[in-house]
């Protein structure tokens, strides 16, 4: 988070570190910019400001770095930790799932041709590689990738990417909020199943703007249980199809998108037709949103009955291998891509 020593917390940081609350964001480094504007009191003030503020919406004091593009102080230790943050996320699980890459801009080189950027939520990408583009459906090979405007030979989550793409696709048929994935998916969501974190009141039925990747569509909230309860569970209606996996979060505006309403966790991909008030839905709605692990998502539904592994694998963006790592845990019998519970 970027703050400047001369303007300190401003309206848009207020608005900004609610919608990192809201997406799930678990930890925050602070930067100061702009410190040789300004003496040092005006820094320890500025300091104070911005840690009162992220304690207050539940973060652990933060990490806080003072610099100066000007004189360059401060940006060797941040550029060090940066380094060994990105080290870190490479030990990360979402870099062991499926390629994901929410694609923000599309354009062409002349004689390179169409290149896509964006930032891969999960997975890693090498050249060569062949993936599957949602917005031309069709697979796309790639020719040629940049991080940090540096050529790479590969890449992976939490990073941004240039990545120039070969195939049998046009600039025209490509645009913002398609996505890179490693697999073609299964079907795109139109109703879906979420718990709410909701900042101001939410009233049933209520039409929002949607966010997500980088995608942005309108839709309404259909309230399944009471707003005081905890998790406060929802069915959302999307005006159009996404793409969407378990655990996904979901900015939810006013319809005027005015005001930052709430975040949705997706619960389940599928809402289905009858029993989504039912007392029993509902608590294992609430034990989903509770499960931190895929073993815990998989142990709640191997009861309910059959289960599809297509879909559970793409709900949870599991590889073969883990998949297949996955179901040794478990006392199950699988037949033609199917499993049920021996129990």
């Amino acid at each position: 988070l970027i703050v400047a020593c001369d303007d300190g917390v401003m309206a848009q940081t207020i608005e900004h570190t609610a919608i990192l609350r809201l997406a799930g964001c678990p930890n925050i480094t602070v930067i100061l910019t702009k410190a040789d504007r300004v003496e040092p009191p005006r820094i320890d003030e500025v300091k104070q400001q911005i840690t009162t503020h992220l304690l207050n919406l539940g973060w652990s004091a933060p990490q806080i770095f003072v610099t100066s593009a000007s004189t360059g102080a401060g940006i060797a230790p941040l550029r060090d930790y940066l380094v060994t943050l990105h080290q870190q996320e490479q030990q990360h699980p979402q870099w062991h799932k499926r390629f994901r890459l929410a694609i923000d801009r599309v354009f062409s080189i002349k004689g390179a041709g169409l290149v896509v950027t964006g930032t891969a939520l999960a997975g890693q990408i090498a050249l060569g590689d062949t993936f599957w583009l949602t917005g031309a459906d069709k697979p796309v090979r790639i020719r040629a990738l940049h991080a940090q405007n540096q050529p790479v030979e590969q890449a992976g989550a939490g990073m941004r990417i240039a990545i120039n793409i070969s195939g049998d696709v046009s600039k025209e048929t490509v645009s913002r909020g398609d996505w890179l994935l490693s697999q073609a998916p299964l079907y795109p969501s139109h109703k879906i199943l979420v718990s709410l974190t909701a900042d101001e009141p939410i009233k049933h039925w209520q039409p929002v703007h949607i966010h997500h990747g980088t995608r942005h569509i309108t839709g309404r909230i259909a309230l399944l249980n009471n707003t005081d309860e905890t998790p406060l569970l929802a069915e959302l209606i999307l005006d159009e199809p996404l793409w969407l996996v378990d655990n996904d979060r979901l900015i939810l505006r006013d319809i005027g998108a005015q005001r930052t309403l709430a975040a949705a966790k997706v619960l389940c991909l599928h809402s289905p037709r009858r029993g989504k008030r039912q007392a029993e839905f509902l608590s294992w709605l609430s034990a989903l949103d509770k499960a931190n692990t895929v073993s815990d998502n998989l142990a709640l539904y191997l009861p309910k009955g059959e289960l599809l592994l297509t879909q559970f694998a793409w709900a949870q963006q599991l590889t073969e291998t883990a998949l297949d790592t996955l179901l040794t845990t478990f006392d199950v019998i699988s037949i033609s891509g199917v499993v049920i519970s021996k129990a």
